[in-house]
């Protein structure tokens, strides 16, 4: 309830970060682990990609506690992961969006707000520090 604040207050129906993948992922990295490894083994044996990547990213990324991997409420396996997003407003209204990025010498287009994923145990307030040392320094 401390992070809850307008116009996100707590209902008779929704509390803000109280929903199954909010508690697994602020739980001890143990447990997030063997939560994890096993919603990843209820991914059909068929599959050996989740999302387009190969099953052994999420399980080094679970292990690492960079995600949190949850079986849902309509038994389908779900990645979490905690980010933080900058919308960064000029006094005309116009928003600062990143276009997309070079990765060698291929460039890849995709609209998206200043940010980053939050590393385990980092807090908002760090990711957006980093975001600003980091990636919107001039």
């Amino acid at each position: 309830l401390a992070a809850a604040v307008a116009p996100f207050w707590p209902s008779d129906i929704h509390v803000p970060s109280t929903d199954f993948g909010s508690i697994v992922h602020s739980m001890d990295h143990q447990l997030q682990a063997l939560i994890g490894l096993n919603s990843l083994r209820q991914l059909p044996r068929l599959f050996d990609s989740f999302l387009g990547y190969p099953s052994s990213h999420f399980l080094d990324e679970v292990m690492k506690g960079r995600c949190a991997v949850v079986v849902n409420c309509d038994d389908t396996v779900e990645r979490i992961v905690r980010v933080a997003a900058l919308r960064i407003l000029h006094h005309d209204g116009s928003v600062l969006t990143q276009l997309g990025h070079f990765k060698g010498a291929s460039f890849t287009a995709a609209c998206v707000l200043p940010g980053t994923k939050l590393e385990r145990g980092e807090t908002h307030q760090d990711g957006v520090a980093r975001v600003l040392a980091t990636r919107l320094n001039p």
